[in-house]
């Protein structure tokens, strides 16, 4: 798994894995025109758009039930959608 990046992951049955990883405070993430699947530092942040190409309330993360919820934050350990009018960099 590559750092900044987010993942979908599927189990062929309930239950719980542990994923470990060392724990980082800043990331620069590469992003592409259109949408994109990302995960934040270990703790809870905000993106940094110095290029200003995220679309304004383009950021929603997956709940566990199947729904999808807006949101302007990014929590350690979940992944997120995020759309891009270009492509460049974000923090």
């Amino acid at each position: 798994m590559d750092t900044g990046a987010g993942f979908w992951l599927r189990f062929e049955s309930a239950g719980s894995n542990t994923i470990t990883g060392v724990p980082f405070d800043s990331i620069t993430i590469p992003i592409y025109e259109g949408w994109n699947l990302i995960t934040g530092p270990s703790y809870t942040s905000e993106i940094i758009d110095p290029e200003n190409i995220i679309v304004e309330g383009s950021l929603y993360g997956y709940e566990s039930n199947g729904g999808y919820y807006n949101t302007t934050v990014l929590e350690p350990g979940r992944g997120y959608w995020v759309r891009a009018s270009a492509s460049g960099e974000i923090v």
